[in-house]
């Protein structure tokens, strides 16, 4: 008995790694009490405990059961599909001289343009819900050519504006401009004649951020909720006529924001975003040297993300504040 004693809290411990572990130490634990307080009692009043005690572990495992198959069960993979037509794309200056010159116009416009996809109603879709468009994928495989999985470049993001049963009408919502400059040249140098002209009047759609035959996947709806929570909270920050102190505890909600975001949300799209939100609003609560940690944890995530060369900046920016400012947090 003494050493069952001794090794009760390893048996505790190991019984806990899983829900049949814990399940069988209730039982254990339950049998002996119900032992000791009943050891004396009457056959039948014996028997009456055993079906009652009985019925519990079978109704417990009854429930741990559904509890190991709902955990074990695959989550349901993001809503895609694929971008179909384009409508009212700007028009294009005659002759499309100087592309240079009036291409930022042309996208800016582009934001009022009609992008359908291949997914509506009926699949899911609903007004408002956000999709990422896909730049590129490219599959990984081992040297033997097994497909180990798929690499994709995510690109701008496009919110669905109207749903229909089968397809969805959706407008530029983010412009992802780093992977557009990459794939416009692509595009222009196979559009190029040969004798080195593009007729632009007549193939505005070259010029688009989004293309015909784009994979879009669908944001989780509550990661944009979210994402809208760390950006209200931040559009408090810039309201007018509040106190130092009001400043500060609203850059603190959005660190408390930001850090529930990464932990339900970590992979998702708006990550990158959320963490970087977190540095900037550490930054302003002069708590300089938690955000050179968040902005360094930024660039090791996300070497290659468009706000890559912010997180550059701020991280020296935070460096000389603490040259200039010793008695500010770090």
């Amino acid at each position: 008995m003494n050493k069952l004693v001794e090794q009760a809290p390893k048996i505790i411990e190991e019984a806990a790694k899983s829900p049949l572990g814990l399940l069988a130490l209730m039982i254990l634990a339950l049998s002996v009490l119900a032992f000791f307080f009943f050891r004396k009692a009457s056959p039948r009043i014996r028997v009456g405990i055993f079906v009652v005690v009985f019925l519990g572990f079978l109704l417990l495992s009854v429930a741990l059961y559904r509890v190991i198959q709902v955990g074990q069960e695959s989550p349901h993979p993001p809503l895609s599909g694929t971008v179909i037509k384009l409508e009212r794309l700007p028009a294009t200056p005659k002759g499309g001289s100087h592309l240079e010159k009036w291409l930022l116009v042309w996208i800016a416009e582009f934001h009022n343009s009609q992008i359908f996809i291949d997914k509506g109603s009926q699949q899911g879709t609903r007004q408002g819900d956000y999709f990422i468009v896909i730049e590129s994928e490219r599959d990984i495989k081992n040297k033997e050519g097994k497909t180990l999985g798929t690499m994709q470049e995510e690109g701008s993001l496009i919110r669905v504006v109207e749903a229909r049963p089968n397809f969805s009408i959706c407008q530029l919502n983010e412009f992802a401009y780093k992977s557009y400059s990459k794939a416009l040249d692509a595009r222009l140098a196979q559009a190029t004649d040969k004798d080195d002209h593009i007729d632009l009047e007549k193939h505005p759609e070259l010029l688009a951020p989004i293309t015909v035959g784009q994979k879009v996947i669908a944001v989780p709806r509550e990661e944009k909720a979210a994402w809208d929570e760390i950006s209200a909270a931040y559009d408090r920050t810039l309201a007018p006529d509040i106190t130092d102190e009001e400043t500060k505890l609203r850059y603190a909600d959005i660190i408390d924001k930001s850090n529930e975001f990464l932990l339900e949300h970590g992979s998702g799209y708006f990550a990158p975003k959320a963490l970087f939100q977190k540095g900037f609003a550490q930054f302003q609560l002069r708590h300089y040297q938690e955000s050179i940690k968040t902005f360094d944890q930024f660039l090791k995530l996300y070497p290659f993300h468009v706000s890559s060369q912010g997180a550059h900046e701020w991280i020296e920016k935070a460096r000389e504040a603490m040259k200039e400012e010793p008695g500010a947090a770090k």
